[in-house]
């Protein structure tokens, strides 16, 4: 599909490539009609159009309500995070943290100190043991295949927040600044 033939529902079609009213978005979020729950975000060209268009309307629905100060989406239960750091990182980690924070949700900072991922434990191990604990994993990594072994290790779902490939997460956030500054993309 193009942008502009994005239809992930025939109740809800994307008009253009603009984001959904706030409504729709929180829909998309407890229903998963975008099917994203439990899945990996190694890649931007992991997300199909709808599931890209999704997180921009949800993303615009959590704008919204902060500017506001209003109390945007939160889940019924806190969700947990395992945040993996082979790298330092400033606004990965205060963002995820917060981001986290904000929708109720509980943040694990882990370092290299605190897991020698590869090292002092395997990356299969690390793996399996957090998915023990956590519900997602995000991970900075210096070797992109650090979390294709996490992906294949276990069943968590781990989410690329740097590689020496990718860095999906930060393209979102600029899609979603082009997005809000242009109201579209074209």
């Amino acid at each position: 599909k193009t942008l502009h033939q994005a239809q992930y529902d025939e109740d809800i079609a994307y008009e253009s490539t603009s984001v959904l009213k706030p409504e729709q978005a929180l829909d998309l979020i407890l229903s998963d009609k975008l099917k994203l729950r439990g899945t990996s975000l190694l890649s931007i060209s992991d997300l199909n159009i709808d599931q890209f268009m999704g997180i921009m309307s949800v993303a615009a629905f959590q704008h919204e309500s902060k500017k506001k100060k209003e109390l945007g989406f939160s889940w019924e239960y806190p969700r947990s995070l395992a945040m993996i750091f082979e790298k330092p990182s400033l606004r990965t980690r205060v963002t995820f943290d917060l981001g986290m924070r904000q929708m109720g949700g509980l943040t694990t900072i882990l370092g290299p100190a605190e897991i020698g991922l590869g090292s002092r434990e395997t990356v299969p191990d690390v793996t399996r043991n957090l998915e023990r604990w956590v519900d997602a994993v995000m991970a900075r990594v210096f070797e992109h295949k650090v979390l294709v072994e996490m992906q294949n290790a276990g069943t968590i779902p781990i989410i690329n927040a740097l590689s020496d490939l990718e860095h999906p997460c930060q393209a979102l956030a600029d899609f979603y600044t082009m997005i809000r500054l242009k109201g579209k993309l074209d």
